[in-house]
């Protein structure tokens, strides 16, 4: 079976019939809220302003919610917002986060970021995409904020993830729950505070490790 970031760009894919079909999944809704739970318990952040990227129609966002987070949903599929009962933006994450800088105490995304990888036109260049994706988040994260981003790779492209958060100026590493087919990874970052960069920058390469 084909992974839905293979087939189409996300905001075809999940149409109105798209949403539907996924909206009355019942195991993907479990499992999607269960992730964003993971996230949060992950982070250690019990309150603030959160940024849920690749919210869907708002599985996701509720476990925020739920937890005392002031959530803002952004998501690429206008058919899947229209469902969302929240706070929301209709963004490309890949091509610029509209927020002010030190917006966020909490950013998570729940089985969203893979589709950065993918090349659905002739401007779309994958890893000039997620330079700009965490240059956005590195910015509109607060300096003692975390990210938590939740996601299925393979591990290249993993590895250039972990690399392009490095570039971006974050320290922190991988945390993978389960085992073979039932393996969950995320990727908690921080922020570091620069005063020299190239010296900053090796602390950042010996802190980013694997968590397990």
């Amino acid at each position: 079976m084909r992974l839905p970031e293979t087939t189409l760009p996300a905001e075809i894919y999940y149409d109105k019939k798209g949403t539907q079909e996924y909206i009355e999944n019942s195991r993907i809704q479990q499992l999607q809220y269960s992730l964003a739970e993971r996230c949060i318990e992950i982070s250690e952040k019990t309150e603030g302003v959160a940024l849920d990227i690749g919210c869907g129609p708002g599985t996701s966002s509720q476990a925020l919610i739920e937890n005392d987070f002031l959530t803002i949903g952004l998501d690429i599929s206008k058919d899947m917002l229209d469902v969302f009962d929240g706070t929301k933006v209709l963004c490309d994450m890949g091509n610029g986060l509209p927020f002010l800088p030190g917006s966020f105490d909490l950013i998570i995304s729940v089985s969203a970021v893979q589709w950065l990888f993918e090349s659905y036109r002739k401007e779309d260049l994958p890893i000039k995409r997620i330079k700009k994706f965490f240059k956005d988040l590195y910015t509109i994260i607060k300096r003692d904020g975390k990210i938590v981003l939740q996601f299925y790779c393979n591990p290249k492209q993993t590895e250039i993830l972990k690399k392009e958060a490095l570039n971006a100026g974050f320290y922190g590493g991988l945390i993978i729950d389960g085992k073979s087919k039932n393996t969950k990874t995320y990727l908690l970052l921080q922020c570091v505070k620069i005063r020299n960069e190239n010296e900053e920058k090796e602390k950042r390469k010996d802190k980013f490790r694997n968590k397990k």
